[in-house]
């Protein structure tokens, strides 16, 4: 998902800004996860499990 410009600064502001997303990702997968855990209501059982994937 790095983008690559004809500029010499493209490549570096491309790669700030790919971290910058993919880090916005995680703490997007993260919350979710942590929404359907406390959902779940901890411990973790095997149905859960299945049913996550």
């Amino acid at each position: 998902m790095i983008l690559y410009s004809p500029h010499p600064s493209g490549p570096k502001i491309s790669y700030a800004l790919e971290r910058h997303f993919s880090f916005h990702f995680f703490l997007f997968l993260l919350s979710f996860f942590f929404f359907f855990f406390q959902k779940e209501n901890l411990p973790l059982d095997n149905n859960a499990l299945r049913r996550i994937g």
